[in-house]
């Protein structure tokens, strides 16, 4: 998860050093987009 946050893939936010917010809505936009795209293979 981490290298699609720093790459700009999947929005998140860092509350704490150790704590990285995702919002649910984010994170079904983002793997549904994937499945499509290995669908499409």
């Amino acid at each position: 998860m981490y290298k699609f946050i720093n790459s700009g893939k999947l929005k998140a936010s860092n509350i704490l050093e150790k704590i990285t917010i995702v919002r649910r809505s984010v994170l079904d936009k983002f793997f549904e987009g994937n499945k499509l795209k290995q669908a499409g293979k």
